[in-house]
């Protein structure tokens, strides 16, 4: 005989029988990577050199560091080039030929030297940054060996374009509209200057309005970068770690290990104690339901089936902690929930040892509707099942 799943009625706001969820129904085996990856995982991972990272944003923010860098310091660079022409000229009254072209060589080294190396350094710092804003910086050796392609911007950047998949597609064509419309209206902009360039005549003249109009088209197609780039870095930050993922024979190996470790049960307890009182997944007098956000916020809920009293909040945890909760709930096999409207309105709303909202009436209805199925099922499978946020509108 099934349960009865109860809502709120529309009259008295009790705790009464309403609709159902008949569209979700889990799916996936033990060996299925379905399971977001566990603090362990990723710092394995960026151990190995395994850490995410967006060749796009790499690649431009070299571009834009060096780009500036070598426009700052062009006039310098321009006067050491014209004072070594004189020293050229100079070489031929010199008495002693031989040792005035070494002296000559020196200085051309020095000057090639100082032009090329403050750019190298932009490239490398803008490398770095880049490898810190979408993975984290990783001492491993295969993500720090010598590698000149890190610094190759114009390689890099080409990875925008690139058409492996749909995203990719959308990117490129996104990236070469708007470069195209950025160096329409540039050239636009600027072709009154470069025809007074060209009228005048003028060395010194065109030598300033040529780095400056140089300079400025440089910027705003480097600017009509910034958007798809950003995009490109988050996409590679989610296959990253989607690529991690794991099966649950994968976390159960993991957590056998890990109890075996005195230092890592202390840490547990202590993420447990930071988390709000009552987060635990053991054995209550009702049903339980973790609801996700879903890799942020985790609010267990418990039904004792009760049809004049709602379901409790009985747990409530945020990041590490919530992403614990919920492997463990999964391994438990309490039935685990990704329905991100609702989770941060409980997280936000929701007291503990109390009541849920009665907002939250005909979307948690829904919720214990789709656990009393689960529960019938001769082939229960437990993985997260998604609901969508249109169910919930408070």
């Amino acid at each position: 005989m099934r349960r009865r799943i109860v809502c709120p009625s529309d009259h008295d706001g009790r705790w009464t029988s309403k609709r159902r969820a008949d569209k979700l129904q889990p799916s996936g085996s033990m060996n299925d990577k379905s399971l977001p990856p566990t603090d362990k995982r990723l710092r394995d991972a960026r151990a190995e050199g395994n850490a995410a990272r967006s060749d796009v944003l790499a690649g431009l923010a070299v571009a834009i560091l060096t780009a500036e860098v070598a426009f700052a310091s062009i006039d310098a660079n321009l006067a050491r080039w014209l004072r070594l022409q004189d020293a050229v000229f100079a070489q031929f009254r010199a008495p002693d030929r031989t040792h005035a072209w070494l002296d000559l060589c020196g200085q051309a080294i020095r000057l090639v030297a100082v032009a090329i190396l403050p750019v190298v350094a932009a490239a490398v710092v803008g490398s770095i940054a880049a490898a810190w804003v979408t993975g984290g910086l990783s001492l491993a050796p295969k993500a720090v060996g010598p590698s000149m392609k890190r610094l190759n911007a114009a390689k890099r950047l080409k990875g925008l374009f690139g058409a492996s998949n749909l995203v990719s597609v959308a990117l490129a064509l996104t990236s070469a509209g708007l470069l195209a419309t950025a160096a329409y209206w540039q050239l636009r902009e600027r072709f009154p200057i470069i025809a007074s360039m060209i009228a005048w005549q003028a060395l010194q003249f065109d030598l300033q309005a040529g780095i400056t109009v140089l300079h400025g088209f440089v910027r705003t197609l480097l600017a009509a970068l910034l958007v798809p780039t950003a995009l490109a870095a988050i996409v590679s930050k989610r296959r990253h770690r989607q690529g991690l993922r794991m099966s649950h024979r994968e976390l159960k190996d993991e957590l056998k290990q890990a109890n075996g470790n005195p230092l890592i049960r202390s840490h547990q307890r202590a993420q447990s104690h930071e988390a709000a009182a009552g987060v635990s997944t053991r054995a209550r007098s009702g049903k339980r339901a973790l609801v996700t956000n879903p890799e942020h916020i985790a609010v267990m809920l418990d039904y004792a089936a009760d049809p004049l009293q709602a379901p409790i909040v009985i747990g409530k945890a945020l990041d590490d902690v919530a992403r614990s909760l919920t492997n463990s709930a999964l391994l438990e096999r309490i039935p685990v929930f990704r329905c991100r409207r609702l989770a941060r309105y409980l997280f936000q709303h929701g007291e503990l040892q109390a009541a849920i909202p009665p907002d939250c009436y005909r979307a948690v209805a829904i919720v214990y509707r789709i656990v009393d199925e689960v529960e019938q099922l001769e082939d229960r499978s437990n993985v997260p099942i998604e609901i969508d946020d249109v169910v919930f509108d408070p």
